[in-house]
């Protein structure tokens, strides 16, 4: 059961928050990633058409991971699989992989030649750090994410992979690199996503994408702030290529004078 709102989604119900053994996961009815796909000629014309005019990146969006998993399950009880119920864990996520690939790999199988970019979000963290031990993440997380990306770029190596998420995971980006993630996304300043660390220990290897303060800054600073603010990120993690910027999320504190200050800012300063 979802409850959508105009500006968000949330779930109100965990269908499988019950299930203590595998079999009830295996039980659960699960959709048919391989029913037949909707025709898509005019996705493959659309891709065509904007890679030959090589002006814009085109991008396959695959659904979360590990958000569907709690929202299938719980965020809680997440947790808690983690440490007391390994087999419902490797059960529910390897259903959701196995998924979200198929039908991306139908997409991909269709505009896949023209395709720059796959996209996934799940937040692998808090503010402070990530959601679990980066040996959990090796064993929990990692072989999904090393199995998903490998399988696109075995088939299209010339796709970039996008991963988006929030929060401190300093910690885990040797294991993302592992996997193939070519792009960060937030790295936001007051997740301690430091960003000379950054770019000292993972420029050579990866693409930042963020990096704009859109907490404390964006929203509460004056304009000439914003602008030293960005001139910052782009001296730090621009050098050498690899940084992308963006604001993250414009929310409806951003005085519209700072978001514009922002990107005049980018265009002018980082050309």
């Amino acid at each position: 059961m979802w409850n959508t709102h105009a500006r968000s989604l949330h779930c109100l119900h965990h269908p499988l928050a019950r299930a203590e053994i595998v079999a009830e996961v295996e039980a659960f009815p699960w959709p048919d990633p391989c029913a037949p796909a909707p025709q898509a000629d005019q996705a493959v014309a659309r891709a065509r058409t904007i890679r030959s005019a090589a002006e814009r990146m085109t991008v396959v969006g695959i659904p979360h991971i590990f958000h569907q998993y709690h929202y299938l399950r719980g965020f809680e009880q997440w947790m808690l699989d983690i440490r007391l119920n390994r087999g419902v864990h490797e059960a529910i996520a390897r259903h959701i992989r196995e998924i979200n690939l198929a039908l991306v790999m139908q997409i991909l199988d269709q505009v896949g030649p023209y395709t720059d970019l796959v996209t996934v979000g799940d937040d692998f963290g808090t503010s402070t750090s990530s959601y679990m031990s980066p040996g959990d993440f090796r064993s929990l997380i990692k072989p999904h994410y090393h199995h998903l990306i490998n399988t696109v770029k075995s088939r299209f190596p010339h796709i970039k992979f996008y991963l988006h998420s929030h929060g401190q995971i300093t910690d885990l980006i040797p294991d993302l690199l592992e996997c193939g993630v070519d792009v960060l996304n937030p790295i936001l300043p007051l997740d301690g996503m430091d960003p000379v660390h950054l770019k000292r220990e993972f420029g050579r290897d990866l693409c930042f994408h963020g990096g704009i303060d859109i907490e404390r800054i964006v929203p509460f600073g004056t304009q000439d702030e914003v602008r030293d603010h960005v001139k910052r990120a782009i001296d730090i993690l621009a050098p050498g290529g690899g940084y992308w910027l963006k604001l993250q999320a414009i929310s409806p504190v951003c005085p519209p004078e700072n978001v514009i200050a922002a990107y005049e800012t980018a265009a002018e300063y980082g050309c």
